[in-house]
């Protein structure tokens, strides 16, 4: 795995933090789990193409399983895999591996990417139900913790598959072994007898992953080992709604005061068929020192089995110093007036007063994406100043969790003038610095400076802070991929750059090449896919860094992630002939991946102390440079000049520009702009009006600049035979407007109500939302769809801690109706019967539509196309149904399989390479990508994209 550090808790201590108030455990209901697991494969895979094949593969498990039959696999020296065992200890760890594979013949050719392989595991899981049942007895539910594997499903043993076809429903797996996760909790009302033992068949999804598991030499074999724990348990609630104290979001108290605000509370809800509403916290004792209240008076709805963290708000009106805090949270069911309270009791961390002492670190909370309480930590400066220092941000490695340990803090260099700010990066993988993580990295710095704020309002804090600087980013591992990438994709906004043993690109880490895809796919449909991986190559972007100071550290001997990753970046920005800003590469010879001193050297701290001072090395900038993109809306700006819209959308987007100085009082500086693929970019607001600007040797009239317009649009101009003209702009629809200050500041036209939001370009943009995630079903009662709402909200807490609530499509017409949808993305499942669903696509604001007789999707296009087959679903975005700063993600089908498949390809981890739109079909199951019937970016303004777009 990149994180440098593991540690080992006992499975005792782990199991205990999943719930703090004690569950009552059915004395009369009665679990077994089989140790003997049957094992099927190993096949080869490549990362996340498990979410494309069934996790099942090579099996249709609506259908009978013969344990005798062989099946093919390129990894067995025969061309044959057969049924084998293996056991499960007493906690429910499995060792998995097949030492009858040549691993290190397999290795040799193709590398790690042999390594990485699919297996299929089954047991025996069965519920006993009471020996003398009464009338009132209720289910229990399944608690399920699945470790370091991707998928679980169960399927009764007494399926009739004559008479009924089986569809499973895959439930996700913990498969980063995330820090204080939650188990699945799974409703058994529907699933066992009140009579009579129900047996199941468990079957897991194990999919091994370098990743995950590194590399097997490491620990002196060559045989790649998953290491897998199932975890399963009955829970009878004693109450329907409860406090988890391990996943609340409490701020340190310094001098008597939260560094931060907000705090957040998490509640569960137990109960199989009611929601729940938040409605006030209440305080439970005398003390009026300390008051809360929630959030802006939102309602949260907690859904059956879901767990959301309530925002609230901390305001003491003098220095408060109790250990602990208690109050009640007030709720009440959907379908009822009586309110019932739920205890909770928060333990509160103390610091006297501020302290640069030893790398003491502080942690405080922030509301990210205005609306879900999380963490950051940060280390005050070592000494007093009164100068503009730029902050530290620094970016942890995958899997460390910089919340319950501090050595992260401890391995930076000394921070003299400088704020360090640690943040989370949502969990401790997170999306690798990508979209949620690398929104909330710029929101920490933000949040730093809201508390600090606060606490100079009503404590002395002896350092000052300046947030709006560019920072110094720093970053090992996961977080030296992640330097590179923010860097390159915010330069103006980076003061100098350290990224430590950073890898360039998922596909260079461990390279595609043993994809099962890749025997099927038509080559520009893998084109297509992959483009959604390419806002995420740090390689590509790296002309971005013309202007940044960087410092690249690797060990020379690192078996984690090989030193080659750090040479070549180094090599690759060397061919843009960077000729002012240094760039250097120091190589730790004979050090591997992690080593104490990594960053906290003399050659480190000569950088750092170099970028903190004020003005400090400042060197000439060269005349000429490149600004890249293919993500627009996720890009910031370099020297000022932003592009803001592609051509095509989908490609690399490239502009350069070169500054030619003013010779004498009689003539003003010029600019020479050459683009690829850009239909719109900005120069910098601070640029004079008398600047000559000439595009593709086109001069622009100065007399078009004025305060209003400063976009420059690429337009199509018949009276010129049809050819490409640019010209000056009208200020630009807030459709346009994107993260950076500046940008916003020059061109919100307030007279006209905001266009929508441009395309994304891949459905990964639903988890960068600016407010809780909306999933919305048919109905609440939908049995199936209500199971993907509750898989989707899971995983987005699980792997991200992003907030989400659920809805039926009644509510959500209602809120279009009136117009009362807050902040914050959608999802929305249904079928083509749904008028919710029929009403949204009339508008025809995407290409997405229905058949004339309403029994298929199609794509307007100039390609016929209908796709009605019952295994037929789509997954797609689509502007949000009001808002114009969100997004909505549909999945539409036909029947529940085509469901199941569409809902896989939520992009809840790096690397599901889905663009805007893709159709689906029963082939995925067994061909992957190559199952996929038609796929695409959408053009500007939501239009279809032909040169983006493929059809089968």
């Amino acid at each position: 795995m990149l994180g440098f550090l593991v540690f080992i808790l006992s499975v005792t201590q782990v199991a205990l933090s999943f719930y703090q108030e004690p569950l009552i455990m059915s004395e009369s209901w009665r679990i077994d789990v089989s140790s003997t697991w049957d094992v099927l494969g190993p096949f080869p895979i490549h990362a996340r193409e498990q979410h494309f094949l069934s996790p099942s593969y090579p099996l249709d498990l609506s259908q009978q399983i013969n344990y005798t039959q062989s099946w093919p696999s390129s990894y067995a020296r025969d061309g044959l895999v057969t049924w084998s065992s293996t056991s499960s200890d007493e906690l429910g760890n499995i060792q998995l591996s097949f030492p009858d594979i040549p691993w290190t013949y397999l290795r040799a050719s193709h590398g790690w990417a042999a390594l990485q392989h699919h297996a299929v595991l089954r047991t025996t899981l069965t519920i006993y139900p009471p020996g003398n049942p009464g009338s009132t007895l209720e289910c229990p539910q399944l608690l399920v913790r699945l470790k370091q594997a991707s998928y679980f499903a169960l399927k009764p043993q007494s399926q009739d598959n004559h008479t009924n076809l089986f569809v499973p429903e895959w439930y996700p797996g913990n498969i980063y072994d995330l820090e204080r996760a939650l188990p699945y909790l799974l409703p058994l009302s529907d699933k066992v007898s009140l009579t009579q033992p129900t047996s199941f068949d468990l079957f897991v999804s194990g999919d091994y992953e370098i990743r995950l598991f590194g590399d097997p030499l490491v620990d002196g074999s060559s045989i790649p080992v998953q290491r897998i724990q199932v975890d399963v348990s009955l829970n009878n609630p004693s109450s329907k709604v409860i406090h988890l104290p391990a996943q609340d979001v409490i701020p340190q108290f310094v001098a008597g005061y939260p560094l931060g605000q907000v705090m957040g509370i998490a509640l569960q809800n137990l109960d199989d068929k009611k929601k729940y509403s938040v409605v006030s916290v209440e305080q439970t004792d005398d003390n009026k020192a300390m008051s809360i209240s929630l959030l802006n008076d939102v309602t949260y709805t907690i859904s059956s089995g879901q767990t959301r963290v309530v925002p609230i708000l901390l305001q003491p009106s003098t220095p408060w110093f109790q250990e602990s805090f208690d109050f009640v949270v007030r709720l009440k069911a959907h379908d009822q007036d009586n309110l019932f309270d739920v205890p909770v009791t928060i333990q509160i961390s103390h610091r006297t007063s501020w302290s640069s002492v030893d790398r003491q670190t502080f942690t405080g909370t922030f509301l990210f994406a205005n609306s879900t309480p999380s963490h950051f930590v940060t280390v005050p400066p070592r000494l007093k100043s009164e100068d503009k220092h730029p902050p530290i941000l620094a970016l942890h490695g995958a899997g460390v969790d910089v919340i319950g340990h501090d050595f992260w803090a401890q391995s930076m260099p000394d921070n003299n003038f400088s704020w360090i700010v640690i943040p989370v990066g949502r969990t401790s993988w997170g999306l690798d610095w990508h979209g949620p993580s690398a929104d909330e990295a710029w929101d920490t710095v933000r949040g730093l400076g809201e508390a600090l704020r606060y606490h100079r309002e009503k404590h002395d804090c002896p350092w000052s802070y300046w947030p709006d600087l560019p920072v110094i980013l720093v970053g090992h591992s996961n977080g030296g991929q992640g330097t590179w990438y923010i860097a390159s994709r915010y330069p103006d906004r980076i003061r100098a750059a350290i990224p430590a043993a950073g890898y360039i690109k998922s596909q260079a880490y461990v390279p595609l090449t043993l994809s099962r895809s890749g025997h099927f796919i038509d080559p520009s449909l893998r084109a297509i896919l992959e483009s959604s991986l390419t806002p995420d190559d740090n390689d590509l972007h790296l002309s971005n860094l013309v202007d940044t100071p960087l410092l690249a550290i690797h060990g020379g001997d690192d078996r984690n992630v090989p030193s080659w990753h750090s040479r070549e970046l180094m090599s690759t920005m060397h061919s843009w002939e960077f000729a002012g800003v240094k760039k250097i590469y120091h190589e730790d010879f004979g050090q591997d991946h992690w080593y104490p001193t990594v960053l906290n050297n003399d050659h480190v701290q000569g950088f750092v102390d170099q970028y903190t001072l004020r003005g400090g090395a400042n060197a000439e900038l060269d005349d000429t440079f490149t600004l890249t993109t293919l993500a627009p809306h996720q890009s910031g700006s370099l020297r000022g000049w932003r592009i803001v819209e592609l051509i095509t959308p989908g490609r690399l987007g490239r502009l350069t520009v070169k500054r030619i100085p003013s010779r004498g009082s009689n003539t003003t500086e010029s600019y020479t702009v050459y683009t690829s693929n850009i239909r719109q970019f900005s120069p910098p607001s601070s640029l004079a009006r008398n600047v000559v600007i000439t595009v593709d040797d086109i001069a622009v009239s100065n007399d078009a600049w004025s305060d209003n317009a400063s976009i420059l649009m690429l337009h199509l101009d018949d009276r010129l035979g049809r050819h490409w003209k640019w010209k000056v702009n009208e200020p630009i629809p807030f459709r346009m407007i994107l993260a950076d200050a500046e940008l916003s500041q020059i061109c919100i036209d307030q007279s006209s109500k905001p266009a929508a939001s441009n395309p994304p370009g891949r459905v990964q943009a639903i988890l960068s939302s600016p407010g809780p995630i909306t999933i919305v079903t048919t109905t609440v009662d939908d049995a199936r769809e209500s199971s993907i709402a509750s898989r989707l909200a899971y995983v987005l807490q699980l792997y991200h801690r992003i907030d989400s609530e659920i809805i039926s499509q009644e509510e959500a017409a209602n809120r279009t109706q009136q117009d009362t949808w807050l902040a914050g993305n959608v999802v929305l499942i249904g079928t083509p019967r749904s008028t919710y669903i029929q009403k949204l696509l009339e508008d025809q604001r995407t290409p997405v539509g229905f058949t004339r007789d309403g029994a298929g999707f199609t794509v307007r296009s100039n390609w016929p196309n209908k796709f009605d087959k019952d295994d037929h679903a789509i997954i797609f975005t689509h502007p949000h149904p009001t808002r114009n700063d969100s997004l909505m993600l549909c999945l539409l089908y036909h029947t529940p399989i085509g469901l199941e498949r569409a809902a896989r390809l939520f992009p809840y981890r790096t690397g599901i390479a889905v663009p805007d739109w893709a159709i689906v079909s029963n082939k995925m199951d067994t061909m992957g990508a190559g199952g996929i019937l038609a796929a695409g970016v959408w053009g500007n303004n939501w239009s279809f994209n032909e040169p983006m777009s493929w059809m089968y």
